[in-house]
C-alpha cells in the first residue's frame, strides 16, 4: 500500500467535507490538534486527504476545570472521528491502522503521553494516545506537530538524504532527517533546541528561559507583543531571519535540503518575500539548498498518518521528545503553525 504519507498536492478542501475516492481504497483516520482548532481527516492509499472536519480545541481557562476541558477534547475528538465515517458503502476504512495524532507541544512518542504543552497545559501528564484509543477502540500513535508536518514534507521532497524543516507559526519548529531517520538535536532541558538559537549578539528573552531563539523575533507570538508596543522592526525581523537560515544552511551542508513553511510565513507577505528571496540568493557550494515547504497547512495531518504506520519508528536514540533529551522537536512548546 502507498505511504500515506506521500502526497505531494494534497486536496485542499475546506471545512467538513468529503469527496468520494474510487473502489476498493482504504482509509485511515489522522488527527492534528493545535492550540486553537483541532483536525479531523482520512487519508487515501493515493497519497489524499478525502475528508475532513474541524473543531475548536477547548481552551485553558482556569486550572480547577483541566479534567472537564480534557475529557471535552477528548469527546470532540471521538465524535468527529465517527462523523467523518466514510458514508460510501464500497469504501473501507482500514480499522488495523493506527491513528495518527499530531501535538503542538512536547510529547513522548513511546509512551503516548504529552510532556508539555503551552496551549494545552490540561494534556500535560495524560496518556493522551491511551486515552484516545480507549474511546475509538483503535490504536493511536502521538507525535508533535513538527515531528509530523516534517516527515510529510521529507516525503513530498522525495526523501533527501538530508533534511531540514524550519516551521514558523504561533512558535518555531525545526526537525532533521538524515538517511531516512529523525536525528537528534542538541539543547538545555526545557529549552529551544540550539539550531533555532541565534549569535551571541542577539539577546531578546524568550518564552522558553533562554534570550537569542529565533522565535523572541520570529513567530506569531513575537509580532503581536512587537505590534502591541508598536515596535515591530522589519529589518530586525529580516536580518533575524537571514541569520538563523544560514546558520541551518551550513549546518545541513552540502547535497541537503532545508524547507520552510508555517502559517507565520501566509499571514505575513513581508516575510514570505524576504524568504523567497534568500531562496534566490548565490551562496557557497557548501550551503543546503532552500525552498518552500510543499504540503501547507496539512502537512501535520498528513504526516501523523504515515508515521502512525511505519513498519519501524523512523526516530534517532533515544526515542522520544522530552525535555530532558536531545531531540529533534518543536522547542519551548510553542505551536509551528
Amino acid at each position: 500500500m502507498p505511504d500515506a504519507g506521500e502526497a505531494t498536492h494534497p486536496l485542499n478542501l475546506a471545512g467538513d467535507s468529503w469527496y468520494a475516492p474510487p473502489a476498493n481504497h482504504m482509509l485511515r483516520i489522522s488527527v492534528d490538534i493545535g492550540g486553537t482548532r483541532s483536525r479531523v481527516a482520512l487519508i487515501d492509499d493515493r497519497r489524499g486527504i478525502v475528508g475532513r472536519r474541524a473543531l475548536p480545541t477547548p481552551r485553558a481557562d482556569h486550572a480547577n476545570r483541566f479534567d472537564e476541558l480534557y475529557a471535552a477534547l477528548l469527546e470532540g475528538l471521538a465524535g468527529e472521528i465517527a462523523a467523518l465515517r466514510c458514508p460510501q458503502p464500497h469504501i473501507g476504512e482500514s480499522h488495523s491502522a493506527p491513528i495518527g495524532v499530531a501535538l503542538a507541544g512536547i510529547v513522548d512518542p513511546s509512551q503516548g503521553t504529552v510532556v508539555r504543552s503551552v496551549n494545552l497545559p490540561y494534556c500535560e501528564g495524560r496518556p493522551l494516545a491511551k486515552d484516545l484509543a480507549l474511546h475509538r477502540a483503535a490504536e493511536v500513535r502521538l507525535f508533535t506537530d513538527i515531528q509530523a508536518a516534517t516527515w510529510a514534507e521529507f516525503i513530498a521532497c522525495s526523501r533527501p538524504a538530508v533534511f531540514g524543516h524550519l516551521r514558523l507559526g504561533t512558535g518555531v519548529g525545526y526537525a532533521e532527517i538524515r538517511n531516512g531517520r529523525f536525528a537528534s538535536l542538541a539543547r538545555a532541558p526545557g529549552r529551544h533546541l540550539d539550531p533555532l538559537r541565534l549569535g551571541d549578539a542577539w539577546d531578546r528573552p524568550c518564552g522558553c528561559g533562554s534570550r537569542g531563539c529565533l522565535e523572541a523575533y520570529v513567530s506569531r507570538s513575537a509580532l503581536r507583543a512587537q505590534a502591541a508596543d508598536n515596535r515591530i522592526d522589519a529589518r530586525m525581523i529580516e536580518s533575524a531571519l537571514s541569520e538563523s537560515v544560514g546558520s541551518l544552511r551550513r549546518r545541513l551542508g552540502d547535497s541537503a535540503l532545508l524547507v520552510y513553511g508555517g502559517g507565520l510565513i501566509e499571514e505575513y507577505p513581508a516575510i514570505h518575500e524576504h524568504l523567497r528571496g534568500l531562496c534566490a540568493l548565490p551562496v557557497g557550494r557548501e550551503f543546503a539548498e532552500l525552498r518552500a515547504a510543499q504540503c501547507g497547512d496539512d502537512a501535520g495531518l498528513l504526516g501523523a498518518a504515515s508515521l502512525a504506520c511505519a513498519g519501524s519508528a523512523p526516530w534517532a536514540s533515544p526515542p522520544s521528545d522530552l525535555p530532558s533529551a536531545s531531540t529533534g522537536s518543536t522547542g519551548g512548546g510553542g505551536s509551528a503553525r
